[in-house]
């Protein structure tokens, strides 16, 4: 529970405890009993390292930078813990207990996102803290050596920019994974825009609140808390390099106090505590599908020889299996979605020198299971002739026509 209410100082003494008193009786310990104070040593390390973005204010921003680097070394050393703890029970059935009500998979990924966030505060602290310390001569532009400088805090910045654009994406990409998550653990993964509060920040050149609390103070702190988003820096930032030449004017000094001012928010942002999901100690459902396809060469990375003026039928069968803890679920399949895609390997053609023939054909099927059993025939044809690779992606659609 005081993972869940985000009091990782106290959980990262608990589990550090508990595992310190199981390491006095290791030799006596069975492979279940190993597990469990991996596991304790694992939780152990990521309340470390969330615990060192959790402070009530920092002396200096040297001082967040070291904390920032400490949770990202922290959490590499959860991330091969966890990983080492996962082979072993694989290899030993009976400890598979300490992780039955969790998903590995779930775990894994929601740390390698963490570590690749808090990499992307490193960068974009150091970009706004160079910003700052550059004497405002360098933007008049006066020198070849100042147009230097200024580009290389440029593309700092934009560098930046991408980089929040893929890992928005990244979260997008494994919240659609998350089907059997809960809805508190999709609310904290969730990234949300908000729109107002970027175009008031974004048209002020002074943002006077000190603190986040401030500039939603009808939302009280728990909206805050699950407001916590990277896209307020992007769309900071894409401002600022649209508006670079505005910036070689009397008004950089005021500029520079709006980079302050945006970067006392940015820490905030880091320092927020974020509560751990649901997802990662328990899942209250499970659900899995079970994939035929055929034809279907029983040989591994076998080739399925078809002539080209013929046409292939593409035979899938699916089986829905669902575990629930509760009664109510909190989401089931309504419907499936084939999607069948055809490839032409440019390079199996001989004539195909210079690869100018390319070949790409989607079908999609959307299919109602019944009784936790669909069944789907799909038309493949090859034009071209030479190697085709066939893949087959399926997505689940719940109750409210969500796409998973």
């Amino acid at each position: 529970m005081c993972v869940r209410y985000t009091h990782y100082d106290l959980s990262e003494k608990i589990y550090q405890n508990l595992s310190l008193l199981m390491t006095g009786a290791i030799h006596n310990m069975s492979t279940n009993d190993l597990s469990y104070k991996s596991w304790f040593e694992f939780m152990s390390l990521v309340c470390k390292a969330e615990s060192a973005l959790v402070k009530t204010e920092f002396e200096s921003f040297s001082e967040l930078m070291t904390n920032l680097n400490q949770s990202f070394n922290e959490y590499t050393r959860a991330q091969t813990l966890f990983k080492s703890l996962c082979s072993r029970c694989l290899t030993h059935s009976n400890s598979l207990t300490v992780l039955e009500n969790s998903s590995t998979c779930f775990q894994i990924r929601f740390c390698e996102l963490r570590c690749e966030q808090i990499k992307l505060f490193i960068h974009l602290s150091m970009s706004l803290l160079t910003y700052r310390t550059v004497p405002t001569p360098v933007f008049q532009l006066k020198s070849s050596e100042n147009l230097a400088r200024y580009g290389r805090i440029a593309q700092q910045m934009k560098y930046g920019v991408v980089e929040l654009q893929k890992l928005n994406q990244k979260f997008k990409d494994f919240i659609s994974e998350c089907f059997d998550a809960d809805e508190h653990t999709i609310n904290i993964l969730n990234i949300k825009l908000l729109d107002e509060f970027y175009t008031n920040f974004l048209n002020s050149y002074v943002v006077k609140s000190e603190s986040l609390n401030d500039i939603f103070p009808e939302k009280g702190p728990k909206y805050v808390q699950y407001a916590v988003e990277l896209k307020i820096v992007e769309s900071f930032l894409l401002n600022l390099i649209e508006k670079l030449p505005n910036l070689c004017t009397n008004e950089s000094e005021s500029r520079t106090e709006h980079i302050r001012q945006f970067q006392e928010i940015f820490v905030d942002f880091i320092q927020l505590p974020i509560p751990l999901p649901r997802a990662f100690f328990t899942s209250l459902q499970k659900t899995s599908i079970k994939l035929i396809v055929t034809p279907n060469n029983k040989k591994t990375n076998s080739i399925l020889t078809i002539r080209n003026d013929q046409t292939l039928v593409v035979k899938i069968d699916g089986i829905i299996n669902q575990h629930f803890k509760t009664k109510n679920p909190i989401r089931t399949v309504k419907k499936v979605q084939i999607c069948l895609t055809t490839e032409l390997d440019s390079k199996s053609i001989p004539d195909n020198k210079f690869g100018n023939i390319k070949f790409i054909d989607v079908k999609t099927m959307l299919e109602v299971p019944k009784n936790d059993y669909f069944t789907s025939n799909i038309l493949v044809s090859f034009p071209y002739f030479g190697n085709y690779v066939i893949q087959v992606d399926l997505y689940i659609l719940d109750n409210s026509d969500m796409i998973w």
